[in-house]
């Protein structure tokens, strides 16, 4: 099947590589800030906005669709970012309450379009459990385009996302870079995540972008080296999960998500910075002594 379609599979395999990519070095940045929860909270925001837009044009389009989701996406991210300026509730519960809010009226717009039996319905569960086989040319350049918008973001703004990573509370000093830096993350997190939906789904969306970095983690302490072996992880479960699902005829999302599952576990077990059986070793010997 894959020699078959190898233009195709070729096609998908450069989209979901690049998401995979995109999404390990942003979420590096995710990650060291503690806000693993805003990734999942802004993809389920996207839901409603997805649905909305196959209601109100009966069109099928993915980029019309994930239009639809970006903007429902930047308005849970105002919401977010209001309750929290307004309000003394924690970050967490806040991003619990968005996301659980969101996730929820998508559904019942699900439950209302499902009461008047429509052929395009299908295309619903490809964004909300991924399936990167809709991937085509026109949806490539798109993916492409931005991903090289949050690359360079990322190379230009550096020194400021890593300030606001390691102290916030020194970033806060400089009003203005802390606020420019914090709607640039959230402006960046937005173009990703609705640029990896199409990959790894809405419910999945937040494994994609904390898991590489999460594994990478264990591995070094230096933000650059973490970003990119946050990359590669990323990229590498992206592409082999692309492959197994295609062979095995098995959700891409998923699979993908169970790739890096396992990169997780491995780095939990055997990095030589924070592994397990290193730390096992280390008490080991000192209890020896």
């Amino acid at each position: 099947m894959i020699f078959t379609h190898y233009y195709h599979l070729y096609l998908i395999l450069v989209g979901s590589s690049f998401i995979g990519l995109i999404a390990g070095m942003l979420g590096s940045f995710v990650y060291l800030r503690k806000q693993s929860l805003l990734g999942d909270a802004v993809s389920h925001a996207a839901l409603p906005g997805i649905v909305l837009a196959l209601i109100i044009t009966a069109n099928t389009s993915p980029t019309l669709l994930l239009l639809g989701g970006a903007l429902s996406g930047a308005l849970g991210i105002i919401l977010t970012e209001l309750i929290r300026r307004v309000s003394n509730i924690h970050n967490d519960t806040i991003l619990g309450i968005i996301l659980s809010v969101f996730f929820g009226f998508g559904l019942v717009l699900i439950s209302i379009l499902q009461k008047y039996p429509r052929a395009d319905q299908a295309v619903l569960n490809k964004f909300l459990f991924g399936n990167i086989s809709i991937l085509l040319m026109s949806d490539l350049a798109p993916i492409i385009i931005i991903g090289s918008c949050v690359i360079i973001a990322i190379i230009l703004f550096w020194k400021e996302l890593k300030m606001q990573s390691f102290d916030p509370e020194f970033c806060l000093t400089i009003p203005h870079v802390s606020f420019f830096t914090n709607n640039l993350l959230l402006l960046l997190l937005l173009m990703v995540i609705i640029m990896c939906l199409q990959c790894v789904g809405v419910i999945l969306m937040s494994s994609l972008l904390i898991a590489p970095a999460a594994a990478a983690r264990q591995w070094t302490t230096h933000i650059g080296t973490t970003t990119s072996l946050a990359a590669f992880f990323g990229s590498s479960a992206a592409t082999l999960g692309t492959l197994i699902s295609n062979y095995l005829h098995t959700p891409t999302g998923p699979t993908i998500v169970i790739i890096l599952s396992s990169i997780v576990a491995c780095s939990l077990l055997f990095a030589t910075n924070r592994g397990l059986l290193i730390a096992i070793r280390k008490k080991s010997a000192l209890s020896g002594e």
